[in-house]
This record gives structure tokens, C-alpha cells and sequence, in this order.
């Protein structure tokens, strides 16, 4: 799976990437009650540009950060039930 999320929380990832894995979006859906406060997203693939997309708000750039294998970015404050996504180009 390109996608793994570093913590143990109840989120539900689709990823939906290119063959070379340079763009695409990835789907996350919190399926818990509880707001997540932080959550860390790893992506195999070349490090790019992120943006966090969430319906009925702007989009959000984020800085990835370099991993072994690809890369990461921390998703702050995530009300249950929301779905978002994170839109690579």
C-alpha cells in the first residue's frame, strides 16, 4: 500500500496515485467520535507538492517532509466523520 498512517487512530485511507506515483489524491476518512489531534500521513513516492483539500474550505498547501521511502506530512485537528483529502501534484 503506498499509504501508511504512523499512528494507530481510525482513519480509512484511499489512495488513488499515478504508475510513476507523482501525483494523484489520497482520501482520508476519520471514521472515530473523537477529534484527532495529530496525524502523521506517509506516502511512497517522490517527494511533491501537497495540498489539503476539505469540502467547503480552501486548500491548504502543506510542507511534506522527506521519509526513507518517500514522504510525510502531519494533519492537525481532524473532526470525526470529515471527510478530506490530500491532493498531490
Amino acid at each position: 500500500m503506498p499509504v501508511l498512517i504512523h499512528e494507530v487512530l481510525p482513519v480509512i485511507p484511499v489512495a488513488r496515485l499515478s504508475a510513476d506515483r507523482s501525483r494523484g489524491a489520497i482520501m482520508l476518512l476519520p471514521t472515530g467520535l473523537d477529534v484527532i489531534e495529530e496525524m502523521t500521513v506517509e506516502v511512497r513516492g517522490p517527494v511533491t507538492s501537497v495540498h489539503l483539500a476539505s469540502p467547503g474550505k480552501p486548500s491548504m498547501e502543506l510542507e511534506p517532509k522527506k521519509e526513507k521511502q518517500g514522504w510525510s506530512v502531519a494533519i492537525k485537528d481532524i473532526k470525526p466523520w470529515r471527510v478530506f483529502a490530500l491532493l498531490i501534484e
